[in-house]
C-alpha cells in the first residue's frame, strides 16, 4: 500500500509504501528521511513516534478523604494514554510530606505513591500507559488523611 505523509503543517508531502498493517517498509526511504517524517526504528520495523497531544492540569482542591479529583476525561469512544503525570504541592516556601493518594484508571488503581515531598514527575516509555479500557477516567484519589490541597499535570494522547 502506498500512502502519503504530510509534516504538521501540510507540508513536505512524500509517498510511502506500508504493509498492510500500515508499517512503512525500510527499502522506500532512508532511516534518515524517516527520522525526519518522526519515525523510530522499534528492532524490526520503523513505527511512527507517539508524542503527547493533550496536556490536562487540574488544581485539585482539597481532595477529601476516600475522594477523587478527576484528571481527565477522554472523548467518547477514545481510550487515555497516558505518558507522564506530575502531582505537586502548590504552596510555595514550605515543605511537607504528602502520603496516601493514588492515581486510578476509572477506580482501579494503578499508581499508588505512597509517601512523598513536595513534588514528583513519573513519565511512561513504550508510548505511555494505555487505561484499560475506552472512555475510563484517569482521577487522583484521597485513600486516607486529612484533606490535601494539590496540582496535576498530565500528557499524553487518546486513540
Amino acid at each position: 500500500m502506498i500512502v502519503e505523509a504530510q509534516g504538521h503543517d501540510g507540508t513536505d508531502a512524500q509517498k510511502i509504501k506500508t504493509d498492510s498493517d500500515g508499517h512503512i517498509q525500510a527499502d522506500i526511504l532512508s532511516g534518515a528521511g524517516l527520522a525526519a517524517q518522526g519515525y523510530v526504528y522499534n528492532g524490526t520495523s520503523w513505527v511512527k513516534l507517539q508524542r503527547p497531544d493533550t496536556f490536562k492540569t487540574v488544581a485539585s482542591g482539597v481532595v477529601a478523604n476516600n475522594a477523587s479529583a478527576t484528571i481527565w476525561t477522554p472523548a467518547a469512544g477514545k481510550t487515555i494514554n497516558l505518558m507522564g503525570i506530575t502531582v505537586s504541592r502548590p504552596t510555595a516556601g514550605t515543605t511537607k510530606t504528602v502520603s496516601n493518594f493514588q492515581i486510578t484508571d476509572n477506580g482501579t488503581v494503578f499508581i499508588d505513591f505512597g509517601v512523598w515531598i513536595n513534588a514528583f514527575t513519573l513519565e511512561f516509555s513504550n508510548g505511555g500507559y494505555k487505561l484499560s479500557a475506552a472512555d475510563n477516567t484517569l482521577s487522583l484519589k484521597n485513600v486516607a488523611g486529612g484533606g490535601e490541597t494539590l496540582c496535576v499535570t498530565a500528557w499524553g494522547y487518546e486513540t
